[in-house]
């Protein structure tokens, strides 16, 4: 089937969002108002399962001129988009495939073809799929009934992450499309999530000032971007065997109840516990940079320890302590020993108040001193050179001048 889309065509139906790139939702023949228009609080309460979701709050990730694209334009072969990209991108001569029904057999974007389908997600499908170029692979396609402000939030960040240069510590879709129905594409891994190392916790210090090293650049990357993870959680972090963890899952938005109950979105499916979760992001607050450094702080504290920060019978119970338990401080005197320095780190990672934790960046460089054995608070002896120039800078200055005043 011909994507007229694609050579530029439009149709009757023909709208625009005030996106850089736009989603195809079908059955949609209305201009969809931009997400960025709504005012609702951040810590608006969080609507029950099943009730009708309200208006969703303003989202910082997308308050940014990105242009516009037709009504129905294909989201992928986008070429490389820089943040400072205003212009819409051309699809002028794309080869894509649009199958009229997405089916086992059935061939999608830039040759996708379709397997079958291997189960479920709490924001739709997962089909298996085969791609020339990228192997094995799969589909999230999105449910037909996720309301749309959730397919248009997932596609829009899915689309902004292909416009990011390649990177092994952050997971990056390989396509996406809204028809003929929407779905975002994956390469298809099988690799341990850090939920299953964590079972296997304590592991050997230096190993985990190794993955909080590459974790926090990870997040480093994401902030750089003015982006944040929307769901730090074990699940969303990849750890193979060799080489460096991935941060997965980083285009959804997870919402927190006040009973400590994580969903997919307002009103949508619950996702589990919220044990690495903020107390300040209860009753709904979007998670923002500081909320990914206390999720990693606690993910790395179970994994040196063996015992996760806070514990109870229910989400409820483990989020009243994580409200009202104080972890015992680190000593004023900074500790000498790496296991002791990786539990203090990981301390501050975790405080309340979202203050007092360390920026991603100041977490690569404390990593990196732990890892060096070199102290934060030891000042590096410093070079003769400078010193030397100055001097000399300083004879040549001295000689210049009285070579004027007795010339």
């Amino acid at each position: 089937m011909k994507n007229p889309f694609a050579s530029g065509e439009g149709s009757e139906t023909e709208r625009t969002l005030p996106f850089r790139a736009k989603i195809a939702l079908p059955g949609q023949d209305e201009t969809v108002e931009p997400l960025t228009q709504a005012t609702a609080p951040l810590a608006a309460p969080l609507a029950a399962p099943g009730a009708p979701a309200s208006p969703p709050a303003r989202d910082p990730l997308l308050d940014e001129p990105l242009g516009t694209l037709p009504f129905g334009t294909v989201l992928t072969g986008l070429p490389p988009l820089g943040d400072e990209t205003t212009e819409p991108p051309s699809f002028a001569g794309a080869a894509r495939h649009v199958a009229e029904r997405l089916e086992p057999g059935a061939i999608v974007g830039t040759g996708f073809v379709v397997g079958e389908r291997i189960g479920g997600d709490p924001y739709g499908e997962r089909w298996s799929a085969s791609h020339p170029e990228h192997g094995a692979c799969y589909l999230l396609v999105l449910g037909e009934g996720l309301p749309d402000e959730v397919r248009q939030r997932l596609l829009i960040r899915s689309v902004l992450l292909q416009s990011y240069a390649p990177s092994p510590l952050l997971e990056r879709p390989l396509d996406l499309d809204g028809l003929p129905r929407p779905w975002i594409a994956f390469p298809w891994r099988s690799v341990p999530t850090m939920s299953a190392l964590l079972r296997q916790a304590p592991l050997e210090p230096r190993r985990v000032a190794e993955l909080g090293l590459e974790l926090a650049r990870g997040l480093e990357l994401i902030g750089e971007r003015k982006r944040t993870h929307g769901d730090p959680h074990p699940d969303h972090v990849e750890v193979p065997p060799s080489g460096p963890p991935r941060w997965t899952g980083w285009a959804r938005m997870a919402v927190v109840d006040e009973q400590g109950v994580r969903y997919a979105y307002r009103g949508g499916p619950a996702l589990g516990d919220a044990t690495y979760v903020p107390p300040e992001l209860l009753g709904g607050m979007r998670p923002h940079p500081k909320a990914a450094v206390y999720a990693l702080g606690g993910m790395l504290y179970q994994l040196l320890t063996g015992n996760p920060p806070y514990s109870g019978a229910t989400p409820g119970e483990i989020l009243q302590q994580a409200k009202t338990y104080e972890i015992p401080p680190p000593s004023a005197e900074e500790p000498k020993d790496m296991p002791g320095r990786l539990e203090a780190l990981s301390r501050r990672m975790l405080a309340k108040d979202a203050h007092l934790r360390p920026t991603a960046r100041e977490l690569v460089v404390q990593f990196e001193a732990i890892l060096a054995g070199r102290s934060l608070t030891q000042r590096r002896e410093a070079s003769p050179w400078p010193w030397l120039l100055a001097g000399v800078a300083l004879l040549a200055l001295i000689g210049l001048g009285l070579w004027f005043a007795f010339a």
